[in-house]
């Protein structure tokens, strides 16, 4: 079952911010299946989403793209005791850039609000990187209106100029005139016919 079919959040458009797209969540902890895991984390950055001082909302649908896609496993700490939930932040718009977070827990219990203070700072991180990236744009991406014509484009282009200089050297029609007008032809007049009376 694919991870948009676990979430109902409504998207939330209007909001400001960065729009996350929550493409994956995974868990190696057995108390969290992942799409308990997945839908519980969704909700996080659903409510986190509606607050005032909110930097983000949630970007739900196959066909909608976000502003920063991210990525999270749940597991076991690999430095000691605890758990740890590390996110793959990535943009999604030129330029590509990346960031990794990683939050630490002493225990699997993660409460709503514990959900929710991570959803905040996971948010923020995901608007401070769509920051730089939209910084670094203009440096390093190309405005599609200074790319090269592609062949067709060209073609169209030759098809455009060939028209036109065809109609340059065409001699200029001469105005329209108005139709003559046509009079009646005159009827012939009557001619008389005298007749003459024999006795």
């Amino acid at each position: 079952m694919s991870l948009v079919a676990l979430l109902t959040v409504p998207m939330l458009l209007g909001a400001g911010g960065a729009g996350l797209k929550l493409e994956a969540v995974r868990s190696d902890v057995d108390e969290w299946p992942t799409p308990r895991l997945a839908q519980e984390t969704a909700d996080a950055l659903e409510r986190t989403s509606r607050q005032k001082w909110s930097e983000h909302y949630l970007v739900v649908g196959d066909e909608v793209r976000g502003d920063v896609s991210v990525r999270g496993v749940f597991g076991p700490s690999k430095e000691g005791p605890g758990f740890r939930f590390t996110w793959q932040l990535t943009t999604q718009d030129c330029p590509p850039m990346s960031d990794a977070v990683g939050f630490d827990f002493k225990s699997s219990t993660l409460s709503p609000n514990t959900l929710d203070a991570m959803a905040v700072q996971l948010a923020k991180r995901a608007a401070r990187l769509l920051d730089k990236a939209r910084a670094k744009r203009g440096e390093s991406c190309i405005d599609p209106l200074d790319l090269p014509p592609t062949p067709s484009e060209l073609e169209l282009m030759k098809i455009r100029e060939a028209a036109k200089a065809q109609r340059a050297f065409a001699p200029t029609p001469p105005p329209p005139r108005a139709a003559p007008v046509e009079r009646p032809a005159p009827r012939p007049r009557p001619i008389p016919v005298r007749s003459e009376a024999t006795d």
